[in-house]
């Protein structure tokens, strides 16, 4: 999916995923299937894969730093456009010669005006095998009424101001929507069932930069996230409610920074100040007639202060980075000391050693939704780690290796280690099938990452390797350590593009293999004297044991921009893409139950698949100027 990136081991929960600094807490649609950026609006893409600088926050995984463009534009310029999926327009305009203008930006789907197959595709990924996969064709024979929405809408405005040569203003705003409903009910039958889904996300990221001279710059920030995730399942018949279930996530979280930096011929330093919020709540009402009333409501709070500084050193041959966070945690009364370092040495204008380590940590993190509806889709709930629940993060990383560059030729080859501390099973990415125990454990995760690159006049391809090992240590549940649910030991993917006047063509071939799961070895039947009932369960030796067939997945687009000379400064682009060319079920997941046959008291054990996508057709066209 669009949002389940996992970098050297880490869960899609232990990334930092920023929109212009404000960090972004749900970044998809469509329950993780499409990203809830908008591409067209997105100027640079920053991913760090080890160790990063001490100005981010609060991630033990990777960070992906997103932002448009700071440059102040001198005519109009947009594009407006039509996928499969959404229909899109981008605008900037300058409102001050050379000092202001403005950019703005939207998306919405068209799911209420034609269901396209992608997103057919999309729902049957994201719904396989939950109620509306098994009423699917109850419904489509007329035996009852399923009404579906699933919408969603994205837009962000920035404006950006330079009174002065040494003076830059900056203000973003950006807000995701998605809503789901469905609808159950009978034509002959007054009962009838709502579920519903909502996520709201909205950032605001104010910034000033004053440049004293050519060396020195100060910057002063105000950035704000707000996350609202609201989940309803109600039942009614004759008017009459008999479930009502509300489940809600709420989180703010607000900083305020002032960084210094200077720079000179032998490197730069840096060093700032950040002050943070972190209000996070979380839910929960469930109004049954057929159970007691239940009511849970938790409210937590964080502040933080965090310091940090780094300095650049070197040159042509040797350069070095290090630096420092330091955040105290106000409510836990503990400082927590994050160090980095950084190293590359040329030995020789094409060849280059590198190394780096760091520390890390984690205040806030995910858990598993325990909700009553029957949907079955991921809907994790964010909690912040308090000094009762002990759930921070921590991790230590390494990694050294090489770079060779020759005659557009690229050789990058890296090796690591990353030892995370504070995982717990209530996350929902930890995924251990085989048992309901609550623990708490760490993650090793060790590797080695290749990239090669090469680029031709019309002709560019590169292959990358991964050979990675994720183990998982859970002391309450195993003695010994077993492999991470996203332990993945061979990845491979190979890109090539080719353009040929006004087309362009690439093809995208990814392997993996096999994801671990855990398989039972038998069911366990246990009488109870004292209801005189045989009550079964599945009987589960090892954790992760086994393992899924292998990934295999290849994609192919074709790209045409015209060059129309009667439109003038006007241009066309439409590309075609088509996911999953040789249309293969890789399968991410296998669960186990128990299936008790009519003929028979005694169940017998089953499973399913849960199948990645299908293959799946995408179709873009635009205009742009």
């Amino acid at each position: 999916s669009a949002t389940n990136l996992q970098i050297r081991g880490s869960t899609a929960d232990q990334n930092l995923i920023m929109w212009e600094g404000a960090t972004i807490y749900q970044p998809a649609h469509l329950f993780g299937m499409i990203s809830a950026l908008n591409p067209f609006s997105v100027q640079n893409v920053n991913i760090y894969k080890g160790v990063y600088d001490p100005k981010y926050d609060n991630r033990v995984g990777g960070i992906i730093d997103i932002s448009s463009s700071d440059s102040i534009v001198s005519h109009s310029q947009g594009s407006a456009g039509i996928t499969l999926t959404e229909a899109h327009a981008n605008l900037e305009i300058p409102i001050i010669a050379q000092r202001m203008s403005v950019t703005l930006s939207g998306r919405q789907s068209i799911h209420s005006l034609y269901n396209s197959p992608p997103l057919n595709n999309y729902a049957n990924r994201v719904f396989q095998f939950s109620k509306i996969d098994d009423l699917s064709e109850d419904a489509k024979e007329g035996f009852l009424n399923a009404d579906q929405v699933l919408n969603f809408y994205d837009w962000n405005a920035q404006i950006k101001y330079r009174p002065s040569k040494r003076l830059f203003i900056n203000a973003a705003l950006y807000r995701n929507s998605q809503n789901f409903e469905y609808k159950l009910s009978f034509s002959d039958d007054p009962f009838n069932t709502l579920d519903k889904i909502e996520s709201n996300t909205e950032a605001l990221s104010t910034g000033l930069e004053w440049e004293l001279n050519d060396q020195w710059k100060t910057s002063f920030s105000f950035i704000q996230s707000k996350y609202n995730s609201k989940n309803k399942y109600e039942e009614e018949e004759s008017g009459d409610i008999l479930t009502d279930y509300n489940q809600q996530n709420e989180i703010t979280d607000e900083s305020f920074s002032v960084v210094n930096s200077y720079e000179n011929t032998w490197g730069s330093l840096e060093a700032g100040y950040d002050y943070t919020v972190k209000s996070v709540n979380y839910s929960l009402v469930n109004d049954n007639i057929y159970e007691p009333y239940f009511e849970d409501e938790n409210i937590e709070q964080g502040h933080f202060h965090n310091l940090f500084s780094s300095v650049k050193i070197g040159g042509q041959q040797f350069r070095a980075s290090a630096g420092i966070r330091a955040s105290h945690y106000v409510e836990q009364s503990k400082w927590f000391l994050s160090p980095r370092l950084s190293l590359l040495y040329a030995i020789n204008p094409q060849l280059k050693l590198k190394a780096e380590g760091g520390i890390f940590q984690q205040f806030i993190s995910q858990l598993s939704d325990y909700g009553t509806s029957f949907i079955d889709v991921q809907n994790p709930l964010w909690i912040l780690n308090t000094p009762d629940d002990n759930l921070s993060q921590s991790a230590k990383k390494i990694a050294s290796g090489f770079i060779y560059r020759d005659k557009g030729w690229l050789f990058d080859i890296e090796g690591y280690i990353t030892q995370t501390d504070g995982l717990s099973t209530l996350s929902p990415s930890i995924n251990l099938l085989a048992t309901d125990e609550f623990s708490r454990g760490s993650s090793t995760a060790i590797g080695l990452d290749l990239l090669i690159k090469k680029r031709w006049k019309k002709f560019n391809t590169w292959i990358n390797y991964s050979l990675g090992k994720n183990t998982y240590m859970f002391p309450n549940i195993s003695e010994e350590t077993f492999a991470a649910p996203n332990d993945i030991r061979h990845t491979l993917g190979i890109v090539s593009s080719y353009e040929l006047g006004d087309f362009q063509a690439s093809i995208i071939g990814s392997f993996h293999s096999g994801l671990p799961y855990s398989l039972p070895d038998g069911i366990i039947d246990d009488f109870d004297e004292v209801d005189q009932e045989t009550y079964y369960s599945i009987n589960y030796v090892e954790i992760n044991n086994d393992r899924l067939k292998p990934y295999t997945r290849l994609d192919i687009n074709l790209n045409y921009r015209p060059d129309i000379k009667k439109l003038k400064d006007l241009k066309l682009e439409f590309s075609l893409s088509i996911l999953n060319v040789l249309k293969r079920e890789n399968e991410f997941r296998r669960e186990f139950r128990l299936d008790f046959d009519d003929d028979s008291e005694v169940p017998r054990l089953a499973f399913i698949d849960r199948a990645l996508l299908d293959r799946t057709p995408l179709l873009l066209m635009r205009v742009y100027w």
